[in-house]
C-alpha cells in the first residue's frame, strides 16, 4: 500500500480567502507545488481586477426576490406597525429600510450574502453614525435567518430609535 493514495484533497468550503501559508510568505512556495494526488494547484478564489480577492458571493435574482418575500412575510406577522419594508441590493449585501405609519422611514440593517440562503451575516445601522457596524445577533453569532436579524433590529431601532 503507498501512502500517496491516502492523501485526499481537503474541501474549503468555508474557508473562501483561505491561502496556504496565512499570508506569511508560505504561500508562494505552495503555489510552485502541486497536489501530489490531484497534479492540480491549490484552490483560489478568483481576483478582480485590482488583483483583490473577489470570493464575497453574490446572490441571483431569485434569491433576493426571496428574500424580500421571507422578510416582508416576517415584518407583517411580528410587526403590524411597519408599514412596508424596502430593501436595497448591492453586490453581496442587501440594506434594509423600514416605512412606519406615518411615512417615516427608518433604516434598520444590513445583510451580507454568505452563499447560504438561509444564512446572512447582520449589521446592525447607527443613526447616530450613520453607518452599519457588524453586530451579533441574540442567538450569539454573527450570522443568521433574515427573520432573526429583522427580529433583533426592529426590537432595537423600534424599542430605543436613538440608536
Amino acid at each position: 500500500m503507498t501512502v500517496g493514495h491516502l492523501l485526499q484533497p481537503l474541501a474549503l468550503g468555508g474557508a473562501q480567502g483561505y491561502r496556504a501559508g496565512g499570508g506569511n510568505g508560505q504561500g508562494r512556495q505552495a503555489d510552485r507545488e502541486k497536489w501530489i494526488t490531484t497534479g492540480q494547484s491549490l484552490p483560489y478564489p478568483p481576483t478582480g481586477p485590482s488583483g483583490r480577492t473577489d470570493a464575497m458571493p453574490t446572490p441571483s435574482e431569485h434569491t433576493r426576490l426571496s428574500l424580500e418575500g421571507r422578510l416582508g412575510e416576517h415584518a407583517r406577522t411580528a410587526w403590524p406597525q411597519l408599514e412596508q419594508l424596502h430593501v436595497r441590493h448591492r453586490g453581496a449585501f442587501a440594506c434594509v429600510e423600514a416605512e412606519l405609519a406615518d411615512s417615516e422611514q427608518v433604516e434598520l440593517m444590513r445583510l451580507r450574502y454568505t452563499g447560504a440562503v438561509g444564512r446572512w451575516g447582520f449589521a446592525l445601522y447607527y443613526a447616530g453614525s450613520d453607518r452599519y457596524e457588524d453586530s451579533l445577533l441574540p442567538t450569539g453569532g454573527p450570522t443568521g435567518t433574515p427573520a432573526e436579524a429583522l427580529e433583533c433590529a426592529c426590537r432595537l431601532h423600534l424599542a430605543a430609535p436613538g440608536i
